[in-house]
């Protein structure tokens, strides 16, 4: 915003918006309510004055103008958030023209509800305590009409007023009534519903995507003429993709309104109804919960079943070819990276395990499947032009089992190239190889089917055997990988235990740390989050953090930090977050792991092995 322009808006009037939260993310004290400029406070924000005369500091987002003012905002020319609303509604004159704003008593049953009205719900509680107040002392705040050409008239702004009015008795109600274009009309619907406190996220959600068709602007766009943020503008647009079932069950106070937005990510209703039955199951469809979900808990759900990761995938994400009705990945709107306000939970980097997460996420798992299936049957046609024999689908998948072990009549060429060799040109059999292409990750391996080996006069049970003993020595790997993971781990958890007795006990000075500690949390994988609310054992941290003093931040945030470094991984990644920590606080992990090394060769000493040989 320029200086003129900011300076401007000292002395003005506005009203702070009904959605404003304060920093704990619970409804602002003053939300709604008339708010003075006073002063700048900052580049973007400004010292205002609310009617108890209580002065606070707020952005210029956090505001819009009131109803009495909505084209008197600035006198003077304007660029910025609200240049296009107010060049648009000074051909309206709605407010500004005295001698315009005379209201009519007009019949209710000539008014009919306009066609642009974004509110599709109507609360028969809020009806009702409209009437009751009506009875009392009648409609004050007149409705806006706009003539139609039948005589009657269509209902710009006051479709609840009127279903008061009616249900209070009344036969007439006081109107303003306007000469008013389609655009005109969708405007001022636009603005006066982003100043109403009682209009449900779906209907402000389907407001605001009406008003984006109607007028053909972008996001962004929308965001600089109405003032609201991009985070509430774009979740809300994605909120209006929502079913049939998730609106209801969000009306009905089953699921949260966060909840709720992250539903509506899931591409089709056939995913996102399937989402739903799982929220309300509770946990994976195993049981009817009395608690709604909580928000965290549903965000780790949702990314388990409907998101993957694009890193390993067997096609080229710029190919748009491959599947031309989805194109290319890196153009998709439905990939993490290309909203990232939008998908922010699914940015950052992965932890061990959980979730995929980062820029390359994809949000669609019917496409994912779709354009897997084709590059498999690309490189199924690219071997077999090649004069290859290709097992691949469901066959395949009856051949080679989830971690690429062979099963049932097929053995690996590698592994009887030796003994074909002994016998000389395949033993005068022929033998054909055939390749299997694994349905799971695209990988392929070249085979020979055991009755041909057998005919061929190679030793098939010699192989079988020696096939045991692989299996055995797989299995004694394994052991020993889990032991040492374990030894890991109790190394691990010790040296963290140990650091955050030294870190509580240190002093440490640092700035209020909420705003971090909450975005932290945000971006935390879904095992790290459960391993964080079990020990501060709570089923959900959020409101837990808002409690914490700053001693208690700290060593939260800290927490976050290494648990990930907690568990051991089959990578053999050192815990390097855990060890630059233990060192600063003097912990020796080498004496914890001298210790724990020599308990587990005492314990192993003392108990008899594990597999018989």
């Amino acid at each position: 915003m320029s200086k003129k322009l900011a300076t401007a808006l000292i002395g003005k009037t506005f009203r702070l918006l009904h959605s404003l939260l304060d920093i704990s993310g619970e409804p602002h004290p003053h939300a709604g309510q008339e708010i003075t400029v006073m002063d700048r406070s900052g580049k973007s924000s400004y010292k205002v004055s609310t009617p108890d005369n209580t002065v606070i500091v707020v952005h210029e987002e956090d505001w819009g103008p009131t109803e009495a003012d909505m084209l008197k905002i600035i006198a003077t020319p304007q660029s910025g958030a609200l240049a296009g609303l107010t060049e648009q509604l000074q051909t309206i004159n709605l407010y500004t023209d005295p001698a315009l704003n005379v209201a009519e008593l007009i019949p209710l049953d000539l008014i009919d509800d306009s066609p642009s009205q974004p509110r599709t719900h109507y609360p028969e509680a809020y009806i009702t305590g409209l009437a009751e107040a009506m009875k009392a002392v009648g409609m004050i705040s007149p409705m806006l009409l706009r003539p139609k050409a039948d005589g009657r008239y269509e209902n710009v702004f006051g479709h609840c007023r009127k279903r008061g009015a009616r249900l209070a008795g009344m036969t007439h109600g006081p109107a303003f009534v306007r000469d008013l274009t389609d655009a005109e009309s969708a405007q001022l619907q636009a603005v006066e519903n982003l100043q109403r406190k009682d209009l449900d996220a779906f209907d402000e959600a389907q407001s605001f995507a009406a008003y984006i068709k109607a007028h053909n602007v972008t996001k962004d766009e929308f965001c600089r003429r109405t003032g609201l943020s991009r985070t509430l503008v774009y979740n809300r647009l994605k909120l209006a993709t929502l079913h049939d079932a998730g609106v209801k069950a969000l009306r009905d106070g089953k699921i949260k309104q966060e909840v709720a937005t992250m539903l509506a990510r899931v591409p089709g209703e056939k995913h996102q109804a399937h989402g739903l039955k799982l929220i309300l199951d509770g946990t994976y469809g195993s049981g009817a919960s009395d608690e709604l979900m909580t928000t965290r808990k549903a965000q780790g759900l949702l990314r388990e079943k409907f998101t993957l990761g694009l890193k390993d995938a067997l096609w080229a994400l710029d190919d748009a070819t491959l599947v031309e009705s989805a194109g290319a990945c890196t153009a998709c709107p439905k990939r993490s990276g290309a909203d990232p306000v939008l998908f922010v939970d699914l940015l950052g980097e992965k932890g061990h395990y959980g979730p995929p997460r980062g820029d390359n996420v994809c949000t669609d798992p019917a496409c994912f499947d779709t354009k897997k299936t084709a590059q498999l049957k690309a490189n199924q046609a690219a071997l077999e032009a090649k004069g290859k024999t290709v097992i691949a689908g469901n066959k395949a998948r009856q051949a080679i089992s989830a971690y690429g072990q062979l099963k049932g009549d097929y053995i690996p060429l590698k592994d009887v190239k030796a003994e074909l060799k002994k016998i000389g040109a395949n033993g005068g059999t022929q033998i054909e190889t055939v390749t299997i292409q694994n349905p799971r990750d695209g990988k392929t391996i070249e085979v020979v089917k055991r009755q041909d080996l057998q005919a061929a006069g190679v030793k098939v049970e010699e192989m079988s055997s020696s096939k045991d003993n692989s299996s055995k020595a797989y299995e004694a790997r394994r052991l020993e990988d889990e032991k040492a993971l374990a030894l890991e781990n109790s190394i691990h958890a010790e040296a963290f235990r140990l650091v955050r007795e030294k870190a509580a006990s240190t002093p440490r000075s640092a700035p209020e740390m909420l705003l971090i500690a909450q975005s932290v949390w945000a971006n935390i994988n879904w095992d790290d989050g459960e391993e964080i609310e079990a020990l501060y054992r709570v089923e959900d941290i959020d409101e837990r953090i808002i409690e914490m003093s700053l001693p208690e931040l700290e060593l939260f945030m800290l927490d976050c930090v290494l648990i990930t470094n907690v568990r051991a991984s089959y990578s053999n990644q050192k815990p390097d977050d855990l060890l630059t920590a233990a060192e600063h606080y003097g912990i020796d992990v080498a004496a914890i792991r001298k210790a724990h090394t020599a308990a587990e060769k005492s314990s192993t000493a003392t108990t008899a092995p594990a597999l018989a040989a």
